[in-house]
């Protein structure tokens, strides 16, 4: 998939598989079932990249106005489905393609 990656680690987070990489610039992470097939991919971005990010700043502010953001991934499923992670404190909060939240992850 990417060629030029150099890969960082790798979970073992049973029956999935993800490792985490490195391609130039590009930072990310792809998971496998126990088929090798691809179930997600995950793409570091920069806050400027999320979609409607007016509506996912709002959001945050308003739910979690003392957290500070870590960082943001753009995840796309094997089916196609795109969403958008943000990492606070300990959690992640996952957003549609849209900006609409949908639900909050332990970390």
């Amino acid at each position: 998939m990417y060629p030029k990656a150099i890969i960082q680690k790798w979970n073992d987070e049973s029956p999935i598989w993800e490792v985490k990489y490195v391609n130039g610039a590009e930072k990310g992470a792809v998971s496998f079932n126990a088929d090798a097939k691809v179930v997600e991919m995950e793409l570091v971005i920069q806050e400027g990249q999320l979609p409607a990010n007016r509506s996912i700043q709002k959001y945050i502010t308003r739910f979690y106005p003392k957290e500070q953001i870590k960082g943001f991934e753009k995840i796309t499923k094997a089916n196609g489905t795109v969403t958008y992670e943000i990492q606070i404190e300990g959690k992640e909060l996952v957003f549609d393609a849209k900006g609409n939240f949908k639900e909050e992850e332990l970390d």
